[in-house]
């Protein structure tokens, strides 16, 4: 097991990376299991893809944990979809 947990909030849409008890210097993103480019060193993630997220997070000492339950996004909001369809045009 981890030395520490890292939780997945999920709010109106926004995912969150809930850590107790650490000073967290880095936050790595995945979406499947592969990490999201541009989502580096954020708390809070918007998905803007359907699938399974997980965070990784590193805390002040270097020491790493990874959410252990995914947060499963099923629908996305059209404007998001929209955003991430003129990314790939």
């Amino acid at each position: 097991l981890p030395d520490f947990v890292v939780n997945i909030a999920q709010s109106q849409g926004l995912l969150q990376a809930i850590v107790q008890g650490r000073e967290i210097t880095n936050y790595e993103w995945f979406l499947d299991e592969k990490p999201i480019a541009n989502a580096a060193n954020q708390r809070t993630y918007l998905p803007v893809e359907r699938g399974s997220y997980t965070v990784k997070v590193t805390d002040k000492n270097g020491c790493s944990s990874l959410s252990l339950v995914p947060i499963v996004v099923s629908t996305v909001t059209s404007s998001e979809e929209d955003t991430y369809a003129n990314d790939i045009k």
